[in-house]
């Protein structure tokens, strides 16, 4: 029954600092907000660039086409050995009669261009998708090697730039991420020292009558908390206000490929994911605050 009585009074401490520095809340709310909603669309981004390599690392990435007269049983051989190797996900036979279908398929509304073509002068291939993007240039390499290999199709460039691209996103989002924590904390650092002495008669007269120390701290800690929850469940309804925007714009840009997560699954792990980092860096502001102006 006393702890009930005691954490009752602390939560009216810290709803009295709330409600009597009412500014002081609405700025430490609006910056971290602002932190936490940048955060929740850096992890659209980071979804969104995930999925695009994940795209392109399941279609063939490498096209090996073969020499005339290369026996099916090589063929076969070769894709078993780049099967073992570990970094292909698929390896695709595709025989010259598969070729013809194809062809007869892509060209199907130009029959000028099916009149004279047959299976035999179309050659076999092999269609490789990797495991990473990353290891396409030893998977091209091994079959450019192969003497009953005519020709490899790599597209490296395209690979390269997806690759430098998802990693400078990474890199960016992370050094905004940081900055912008770092300015929440800073933020809520100050407004919990303006408040410790905004209550500084409240805090002498909670001596006087023998407070501890913690009953004294605490109403200022759960400040940065409530903060910090606050933030992170505006961000989260501006986020899901604003999903369906996004995902049909994405959907607009990428056609074919599910960039932006949906779902209430999704939502309600960024909550509460959000929730617990600015509750997190709520609580720490507020931790440096009172240790630093609050000598109880």
């Amino acid at each position: 029954m006393p702890f009930l009585i005691t954490f009752s009074r602390i939560i009216k401490s810290t709803l009295q600092h709330l409600t009597r520095s009412p500014y002081h809340t609405l700025a430490a709310v609006m910056v971290m907000t602002l932190t936490f909603f940048a955060t929740s669309l850096f992890v659209l981004v980071a979804f969104g660039s995930n999925a695009i390599l994940k795209y392109f690392e399941n279609k063939p990435q490498v096209t090996a086409f073969f020499k005339d007269q290369t026996s099916e049983d090589y063929i076969l051989q070769l894709k078993g050995q780049l099967e073992q190797t570990g970094q292909a996900t698929t390896v695709k036979y595709i025989s010259q009669n598969e070729a013809l279908s194809l062809y007869k398929k892509q060209n199907s509304q130009d029959p000028e261009l099916l009149e004279f073509v047959t299976a035999d002068i179309l050659p076999a291939s092999l269609e490789v998708s990797a495991v990473k993007l990353e290891y396409l240039s030893d998977l091209a390499n091994t079959l450019a090697a192969d003497s009953r290999v005519e020709k490899v199709i790599y597209q490296k460039d395209v690979v390269e730039s997806l690759q430098s691209w998802a990693l400078r996103i990474r890199v960016a989002g992370f050094a905004l991420i940081g900055f912008l924590a770092l300015i929440s904390v800073l933020i809520v650092l100050v407004i919990i020292s303006m408040n410790i002495a905004t209550f500084g008669k409240e805090i002498e007269v909670m001596r006087l009558v023998g407070a501890t120390s913690w009953y004294v701290r605490w109403p200022f800690i759960l400040d940065g908390a409530i903060y910090g929850f606050l933030s992170a469940t505006i961000s989260t309804v501006l986020l899901v206000i604003l999903l369906p925007r996004l995902s049909q714009y994405a959907s607009d840009l990428i056609r074919g490929i599910e960039i932006m997560p949906q779902g209430p699954i999704f939502l309600i792990q960024i909550w509460g994911g959000t929730v617990a980092a600015a509750v997190l860096l709520g609580v720490l502001g507020s931790l440096m605050a009172v240790r630093k102006h609050l000598r109880v």
